[in-house]
C-alpha cells in the first residue's frame, strides 16, 4: 500500500518531487518492518505509529543531508546561534524544544497506532456480525 500511496504521490502534483515520494516509501517500509516484528496487535500498530509520525519529523533533515551535504547542519547551526543570541537562549533550551518536538510527534503516532488497532478491530467485529445475519 504505501508503494501504491508513493506512486500516486509523484504523479499528483503534476510534476515528479523526489522528496515526498522517498518520505512516503520510506514510511511504509519503517512500518511494515515493524509490524512484521511485532504483528497487526496493538503493540505493533503503536509502535509502527510511532516509528512513521516520529520518521517524519526527521526526513526533511536526513534528505536535506542527501541533497544539500552535511554543510546544510553548518547552517542549521549559524542559524541557531543567531536566535540564541537575540533571545538569550542556552543550548538546553534548543535541546529541550527538539526533545519535545520529538515527543509530541511520538505520542501523536501512538494515538494514531492506537486508534487504527480499535478501528481494525471494531471493522473486524462489524464484519463477523454481517456474515452471521447472512
Amino acid at each position: 500500500m504505501g508503494g501504491v500511496a508513493a506512486l500516486l504521490k509523484i504523479f499528483s502534483t503534476g510534476m515528479v518531487i523526489a522528496g515526498p515520494f522517498l518520505a512516503i516509501l520510506l514510511e511504509a517500509l519503517c512500518a511494515e518492518f515493524i509490524v512484521i516484528l511485532f504483528g497487526t496487535g496493538r503493540l505493533g500498530c503503536i509502535l509502527a505509529g510511532t516509528v512513521v509520525v516520529g520518521y517524519t519529523a526527521l526526513h526533511p533533515f536526513i534528505t536535506q543531508a542527501f541533497l544539500y551535504g552535511g554543510r546544510i547542519f553548518e547552517v542549521y547551526w549559524a542559524i541557531f546561534q543567531q536566535i540564541k543570541s537575540w533571545l538569550h537562549l542556552e543550548f538546553v533550551h534548543f535541546a529541550f524544544f527538539i526533545g519535545f518536538y520529538i515527543t509530541v510527534h511520538a505520542l501523536i503516532g501512538a494515538a494514531a497506532g492506537w486508534y487504527a488497532f480499535h478501528l481494525a478491530q471494531s471493522a473486524e467485529a462489524q464484519l463477523k456480525k454481517m456474515e452471521h445475519t447472512t
